[in-house]
């Protein structure tokens, strides 16, 4: 009799008898159909469930004795894989590939009982053998769905995480561990919690500027964000989507409490940022000072800075900029002194972000340029910090989708 390991034949055997009363769908498509019957959300589910039941290849190294962390009946005591640049979130699948001794001794000892680990982030990515005070006392508990030796003996794993838990005591031998305490949401259930959730997914659609209704139906299924009706799930599931740094979905994790998230989750650090470096701006632009210029220069010199963060953030991390390329910036375009320059190209190592200030500024200077043109002769700067204010630290996108209306468009920046 067949089951779900057998879906891949399942789906040629419906192809073919689809085919022979001239209906085409393609392999795909075959597929999802096959993951709905059996009872999944998908084909990605469905998959992952039958890698799951397959054998495990594990690294050749022996496992750690059994008495090296003694487990409690409740199972509390969990093994920790340490990450340097992730957080995970319930719910959420990621790949990772290990390679340090001390974490492939704890997926050993994971894969040799209940097959559940503890993730934690590293306070520090640099770190290569951290210590356990050394990671953040939050994290999830996860599923080690496949875990694969690879031929330079570094292990392919994919974890599912399942629910966030706090560590209560720490224990270092052969591998990290813990005894954890799971964090129990509140306000999740609340009128409240279930109205933001409605506003957290309609900005979502818009700042990843999304259009589900022009996507196919197998894809628009795969895309969609869970139901509003579960506010927890769906703050954990566009947590890891956003543009934000590891400090602040760190953050987001340690929140708890449903409503409190999804408020963080629609703080927008451009607008916060951003309408900072703006005010810096146009106080001067207004006048300010304006018969000191040495007021202007200091307003100048900031900018600077933030442009130069702003170049050096993308460059490391989608240009190959280096911390000295990016030091170099900062002393020749930046004009800041060295130990200066330093310290903010090590901040940019870690903070892809920290462009946010200028990238804010300029989609306010466009989105008031664009709501000047707008309003005509009824424009004022005070009527449009008003407009802009009362909407609240919302994405950017989303401010300009509610003050210009169709008139937003999809440029956000003013041209050079």
């Amino acid at each position: 009799m067949r089951d779900f390991r057998d879906a891949k034949a399942m789906a040629n055997t419906l192809r073919e008898a689809l085919k022979a009363k001239s209906i085409s769908v393609t392999h795909s498509e075959s597929l999802e159909l096959v993951a709905k019957t059996l009872g999944f959300p998908d084909w990605n589910f469905l998959a992952a469930k039958i890698q799951q039941s397959q054998p495990v290849s594990l690294s050749s190294e022996t496992p750690p004795p059994a008495t090296t962390v003694k487990a409690t009946p409740a199972r509390s005591i969990f093994p920790i894989v340490p990450m340097r640049d992730l957080v995970l979130f319930p719910q959420m699948v990621a790949p990772l590939f290990v390679g340090r001794d001390k974490t492939k001794r704890a997926l050993e000892r994971a894969l040799a009982t209940d097959r559940r680990v503890l993730v934690l982030t590293q306070q520090r990515s640099a770190d290569d053998d951290p210590a356990l005070d050394e990671l953040y006392a939050m994290g999830v508990t996860a599923d080690v769905i496949t875990c694969v030796t690879l031929a330079d003996e570094t292990l392919k794993v994919v974890v599912s995480g399942r629910e966030r838990a706090s560590v209560v005591s720490r224990m270092e031998e052969v591998f990290l561990a813990a005894e954890i305490a799971p964090c129990e949401e509140s306000r999740g259930q609340t009128a409240e919690a279930v109205a933001l959730s409605r506003v957290v997914s309609d900005a979502y659609q818009v700042y990843a500027n999304l259009d589900n209704a022009s996507l196919p139906k197998p894809l628009q299924a795969r895309l969609r964000l869970p139901s509003i009706d579960d506010p927890g799930m769906l703050a954990d599931s566009v947590a890891p989507l956003l543009a934000a740094g590891i400090e602040q979905r760190q953050r987001l994790l340690e929140t708890c409490d449903v409503v409190t998230r999804l408020e963080k989750i629609l703080d927008s650090y451009a607008f916060v940022e951003g309408w900072a470096h703006y005010t810096e701006q146009m106080m001067i632009d207004e006048g300010f000072h304006a018969d000191d210029p040495k007021y202007r220069l200091a307003q100048l010199q900031d900018a600077l800075l933030r442009n130069v963060r702003f170049i050096v953030g993308i460059g490391m991390h989608t240009k190959g900029m280096t911390v000295e390329d990016a030091t170099k910036l900062f002393e020749t375009q930046g004009h800041q002194p060295h130990a200066i320059a330093v310290q903010e190209a090590k901040r940019g190592a870690g903070d892809p972000l920290y462009g946010y200030y200028t990238m804010g500024k300029l989609m306010i200077l466009k989105l008031r340029s664009d709501y000047q043109k707008k309003t005509g002769t009824e424009y004022s700067l005070q009527k449009f910090h008003d407009a802009f204010i009362q909407l609240g630290p919302l994405p950017l996108p989303l401010i300009r989708k509610a003050m210009l209306g169709a008139a937003a468009g999809t440029e956000l920046f003013p041209k050079p």
